[in-house]
């Protein structure tokens, strides 16, 4: 996929060395990259927990988070990153093995790649139809759903309109009015983060 622009992409990793291949991929790319802990400093102490320290995430330049690893061991305490972007709703992309029959984050990824194809991975995890944009969406619309006492999951799905996303939004009735009209606000401002042109986006109802 074509880079539109450089992004800021926070970089966990297994062990000492398992992102050096990717960050060099990824730095020639041109993009700028920040880590959860200090490249080489052994320890993997999480940056927000050390003196004037800072989690990169408290700041929304952080387009994507990268979870580079080695071999297909057990999840490591210096790849909590991964977990972080989960929580914090940002893309994540896993590089590298991970065990069989994988739990969360790795399940959850965008993107799980080999390091030669992490660029282009990266790029794709922040488009509208990345996992995370689904998952933004598909939560905002069942939120909304419920709370007018509808228990069931949306299927959503996303397409590109001469660069405006549009929302189809099935379920397995036909949604009231003022729940449609509900669902519609909270979907776009669920695209928000994703597309400039979320206002502009059609949101269909089908059943």
């Amino acid at each position: 996929m074509r880079r539109v622009h450089p992004m800021k992409i926070l970089i966990s990793e297994q062990r000492d060395g398992a992102a050096t291949e990717v960050a060099q991929r990824l730095g020639a790319a041109g993009h700028s990259l920040v880590y959860c802990h200090a490249p080489g400093s052994g320890d993997g102490s999480c940056v927000a927990l050390t003196d004037n320290g800072r989690c990169p995430l408290a700041d929304t330049d952080v387009a994507v988070v990268v979870d580079a690893r080695m071999d297909d061991t057990a999840f490591a305490d210096t790849e909590f990153g991964a977990v972080c972007a989960l929580r914090h709703a940002t893309p994540l992309v896993v590089v590298g093995p991970v065990p069989e029959g994988s739990i969360s984050p790795w399940r959850d990824a965008d993107v799980c790649c080999a390091p030669q194809d992490v660029v282009a991975a990266c790029e794709g995890a922040t488009t509208t139809f990345g996992a995370t944009a689904h998952r933004a969406v598909t939560s905002a619309a069942t939120r909304v759903i419920r709370r007018f006492g509808i228990q069931e999951q949306p299927r959503v799905v996303l397409r590109e309109r001469h660069n405006v996303v549009d929302a189809f939004i099935t379920t397995g009735r036909r949604l009231p009015l003022s729940v449609r009209e509900a669902t519609r606000l909270a979907v776009r401002a669920g695209l928000a983060p994703y597309t400039k042109h979320w206002n502009y986006a059609e949101v269909i109802f089908r059943s």
